[in-house]
């Protein structure tokens, strides 16, 4: 469950609630972290993400890589997860769930007292990724020397519904 504010959509009657949020971010798999690069301009990465303990886990190189050099402590990032269907009747523009998960970045270091939680997040990353057999805590282990962990922790969410948006007259 996320334990963070769900903030209003424009149109109330499209609004997720906290349950259906927390039912629809079970579903996903993938989704892109947004956030301000190093030199000032947007940044967007399609990740996945593991779900644990309220909050998002991924994982980056730990020497290398542009994401590396941008990401902090404290960094306020957004996450958007979405999903759409194939079946869009010719009346209607889109059919689609989506989620934005609004936070700030915590760099998990490891390996004294961020070692458990950098385990646990990894394997909720494979989990979901659906290379749950890549799980097993002793070969995590032996990967997370290579890798930085990072932690968003939500401070609130929006996500909505769009069954059916007629296109105008």
């Amino acid at each position: 469950m996320i334990d963070a504010e769900v903030r209003k959509t424009i149109r109330g009657g499209r609004q997720m609630t906290g349950e259906e949020l927390d039912a629809f971010l079970k579903t996903v798999r993938y989704g892109t972290l947004s956030y301000m690069n190093s030199e000032g301009w947007p940044d967007m990465r399609p990740l996945n993400f593991g779900f644990y303990n309220g909050c998002w886990y991924f994982h980056a190189h730990k020497t290398r890589g542009e994401k590396l050099k941008d990401l902090t402590s404290g960094k306020k990032v957004c996450i958007s997860f979405y999903t759409n269907s194939d079946k869009v009747g010719l009346e209607h523009i889109c059919q689609h769930d989506s989620v934005l998960v609004y936070g700030r970045l915590e760099r998990l270091d490891g390996p004294d007292e961020d070692y458990d939680e950098m385990i646990q997040g990894l394997t909720a990353m494979c989990v979901s990724a659906g290379t749950a057999y890549k799980a097993a805590p002793e070969r995590i282990s032996k990967s997370i020397k290579g890798a930085s962990v990072f932690k968003v922790v939500p401070e609130y969410t929006a996500g909505k519904v769009v069954k059916f948006a007629s296109l105008p007259d």
